[in-house]
């Protein structure tokens, strides 16, 4: 940890404790965000929901598989990160008050600015009404949800305008957006993703937390032994600048 010595480890946990983590690629970052957004369900005590995507394979080498043969391919793209889907992640995580990052411009309300990696809370959802009752029923703390909710709130932070008044101020409801991705770079082989367009902001890419001010960060710059190159020293610079002192920088090192 970069800071200096008369911090104690009690100071160090409250304020890294929400900070998020940033790396330079997008598989680290996804994963970080999910393990994450169980923590921060499990320190809270609230119920974590899983959100799966629905993908619709176009291309004629998976419309005639087999059932069983599309479900298998179908969970494995599920991993994959938003930047890969059309900003519509396979699992997303939902937790009551988690901090979240859109991955697209929302072209339907863009007089209220929701533009990509704008940043906001979870406010709540409206699920499908199977889902509904299974919540009600449900003793643990998290469930896998069989539908996409209807809507999820999210509640975008200096927002003078109110869409619900019900609600308050700077609470909108965002509907599930269809998406086309390609298994393949020449955009041959398609398919169709219907999800919501946003992923937890507990870790992020250093492009993505470029011009925001962080009270704290966790940084991750890669190892060591790496030699580097233009594009490593410029994330580098990117991460380390975002936090406001240098007691706001915590750097990790993956084993």
């Amino acid at each position: 940890v970069v800071g200096t010595s008369d911090m104690s480890p009690d100071m160090y946990s409250t304020k890294f404790i929400d900070a998020p983590f940033i790396h330079a690629l997008n598989v680290p970052k996804q994963h970080a965000s999910q393990r994450r957004a169980v923590h921060f369900a499990c320190r809270n005590d609230r119920v974590l929901l899983w959100c799966v995507a629905e993908d619709k394979p176009l291309h004629k080498d998976h419309t005639c598989l087999t059932d069983d043969m599309v479900l298998a391919r179908k969970k494995s793209w599920l991993t994959r990160h938003d930047q890969q889907t059309g900003g519509i992640t396979g699992f997303l995580p939902l937790v009551k008050g988690m901090p979240i990052r859109l991955t697209k411009t929302v072209q339907r309300h863009l007089d209220k600015r929701l533009f990509k990696n704008n940043r906001g809370k979870l406010h709540g959802w409206q699920l499908h009404s199977v889902d509904r009752e299974r919540l009600r029923n449900n003793t643990s703390q998290g469930m896998v949800l069989q539908y996409l909710p209807d809507k999820l709130y999210i509640e975008m932070p200096n927002a003078t305008w109110t869409v619900h008044a019900e609600l308050g101020p700077g609470i909108i409801a965002i509907e599930p957006e269809i998406e086309q991705w390609a298994l393949d770079r020449a955009w041959k082989v398609l398919v169709k993703r219907r999800g919501f367009c946003m992923a937890p902001d507990l870790s992020g890419t250093a492009h993505s937390f470029v011009g925001a001010t962080l009270k704290a960060a966790i940084i991750d710059c890669d190892n060591w032994e790496q030699e580097p190159n233009h594009d490593t020293q410029l994330s580098g610079y990117m991460c380390l600048s975002r936090a406001e002192e240098i007691e706001g920088i915590c750097i990790v090192k993956r084993s």
